[in-house]
């Protein structure tokens, strides 16, 4: 079962955000699963 967390993050990396979902062309759930992925395994 999915798990909802949610946290506070600085301007600039909202800012980065943006700009990874605006490249890749995906909303902010997507890109960041994506990018925790990514680092956990």
């Amino acid at each position: 079962m999915a798990e909802v967390i949610s946290t506070r993050v600085p301007e600039e990396v909202a800012a980065a955000l943006r700009e990874i979902e605006e490249d890749e062309n995906a909303d902010r759930a997507t890109v960041l699963r994506k990018l925790l992925a990514a680092v956990i395994w």
